[in-house]
């Protein structure tokens, strides 16, 4: 069963039951949220099992809900990571960190919480225990080392003294003291004193003996023996253990940049008209059929129809003989009907480095014919993928998610020009949805497409509705006098006594969730 809560928009005051983070209440318990309570409407949250959520207020109302809903626009957001990794939970709050005009970098997630927290955000993510563990320091374990313990120890001592010792020493004083030390103590005194010293006595006999001794004796010497007296030394050494901080904050790999377009980016496109601004400055493209869409949250183009496109319609940017790459979010539509392409280039010839022929599902490359990397993509359609092709005039590398994916094939399309995205020029072979495209002028490594891959990877949560099973069990009346309880899960056209308002899931651009009928969520990527 999903672990879910329902989320509410409240400017009031704390409401029974629930937890307040900024203008956000959280259920805390099990309520029927379904009417409304405390006054506020409840939108259900994503499913906390498949990763860490973050939700806000959307006090704009403009959140938009799957077709069909009604309303049609909530005032809830929310965010999720698609592992449970400290590093996708630091970069999900940086990306949500830029999108709320205040951009952070977080060394830890301690402090991306409690920045999400302090600026009305709420998170799933639990900080792990500062337990003080006792750490293993070099401290000078307190071992029962033969230490010359201050016995009455056997000293020779030359007391050229007539000690006229009046030893009232006839004690035979079995006292409990550990030490059986034989004091045999053959001082060198001229008085036979009738001692019975076979006494285990650890006290100094009291013999007054004011024998004035130079000698070197074996005393209690505080002997630097590294042993410090057995103090428990719990030192409270604060590790945030299991938090691994990011040596460095993940960023787009600007070296060889050329071209980047970006339909998340308001700079790179608005939100209206035909112009797609190169963000690096001077390769403008114009959207030819392609539209602008927001699909469940994500900012990107519709290249899914006819030869819609996104189009330089200029001379565009040479790809060096010696390397280029190419990288690409894209969302590929799953019929294999006809040719899917997602860039092309100015020749002769003109090239494809990204295509896909009808009736298959093999990734690969098209010059003067299909050239394949052996790779299938089928289980890459339908969701939203990084594409990346690395290569030079006479190879090509393929890339999905950060990965090299099938063989490197023979031939590439450097010598050629950059000049569009998104479909093929006249032909139709529309691949889908895109949202970026990068073009460098050298050949990126793997671990630079894999930066990329880990820096734009949490704007792209994908979701799936998914049925929720609310705890609430409802008696549903039946024809037969016997009144049936069935679970509220199930979708039953007879009126039930239960309210049957549904609960909302929402999401806003970057990672977010739109909103789902009475059920859960869950990421594909």
């Amino acid at each position: 069963m999903p672990t879910t809560r329902p989320f509410a928009y409240n400017t009031g005051s704390t409401i029974s039951g629930t937890e307040q983070i900024g203008n956000l209440s959280i259920a805390q318990n099990d309520r029927d949220f379904s009417q409304n309570y405390g006054g506020v409407r409840w939108w259900m949250g994503p499913d906390e099992d498949l990763g860490y959520v973050i939700a806000t207020d959307n006090p704009a109302n403009d959140q938009p809900t799957e077709p069909g809903i009604n309303p049609p626009f909530g005032d809830v957001t929310f965010w999720r990571t698609d592992v449970f990794t400290d590093l996708a939970f630091i970069q999900l709050s940086q990306v949500i960190s830029r999108e709320n005009g205040t951009p952070q970098t977080f060394a830890t997630t301690d402090d991306a919480k409690t920045w999400l927290n302090s600026n009305g955000y709420w998170t799933s993510y639990v900080l792990p225990l500062s337990t003080p563990t006792p750490t293993p320091t070099q401290t000078s374990t307190p071992t029962s080392t033969p230490t010359q313990t201050p016995t009455n120890t056997v000293t020779n001592t030359p007391t050229n003294t007539a000690t006229n010792t009046p030893t009232n020493t006839a004690t035979n004083t079995p006292t409990q003291t550990p030490t059986n030390t034989a004091t045999n103590t053959p001082s060198s005194t001229e008085t036979p004193t009738p001692t019975p010293t076979n006494t285990a006595t650890n006290t100094p006999t009291q013999t007054p003996t004011n024998t004035i001794t130079n000698t070197p004796t074996v005393t209690p010497t505080n002997t630097e023996t590294g042993t410090p007296t057995p103090t428990p030394t719990i030192t409270l050494t604060p590790t945030n253990t299991n938090t691994p901080t990011p040596s460095t904050t993940p960023s787009i790999v600007t070296s060889g940049l050329v071209i980047q377009l970006d339909a998340y980016e308001s700079s790179s496109y608005p939100g209206t008209g035909t112009t797609v601004f190169d963000i690096t400055g001077g390769y403008d493209h114009t959207l030819i059929g392609a539209t602008y869409t927001v699909l469940n949250g994500i900012k990107c183009f519709d290249c899914t129809t006819g030869n819609n496109r996104v189009d330089y319609n200029l001379t565009g940017p040479l790809l060096p003989n010696s390397g280029y790459t190419y990288i690409t979010w894209a969302r590929l539509i799953p019929s294999n009907a006809g040719f899917r392409t997602v860039l092309y280039t100015k020749g002769p010839p003109k090239i494809t480095p990204i295509t896909i022929p009808n009736g298959t599902n093999t990734l690969g490359y098209w010059a003067t014919g299909f050239v394949s990397s052996g790779y299938d993509v089928s289980s890459s359609a339908g969701v939203w993928v990084q594409f990346a092709v690395v290569g030079t005039n006479s190879s090509q590398k393929f890339y999905i998610n950060g990965s090299q994916v099938g063989s490197t094939i023979n031939e590439g399309a450097g010598g050629t020009r950059h000049w569009g995205w998104g479909n093929n020029d006249i032909v139709v072979q529309p691949w889908g949805h895109v949202a970026n495209m990068y073009f460098y002028n050298r050949q990126l490594n793997l671990t630079e497409i894999t930066q990329q891959y880990n820096y734009l990877a949490p704007r792209f949560a994908e979701i799936t509705p998914t049925p929720t099973n609310t705890s609430t069990p409802t008696v549903t009346p039946t024809t037969t006098s016997t009144p049936t309880v069935t679970p509220t899960n199930t979708l039953t056209p007879t009126p039930t006594p239960t309210p049957t308002e549904p609960f909302f899931i929402l999401i806003q651009s970057g990672d977010i969730l739109t909103a789902q009928d009475g059920s859960g969520i869950e990421y594909q990527h």
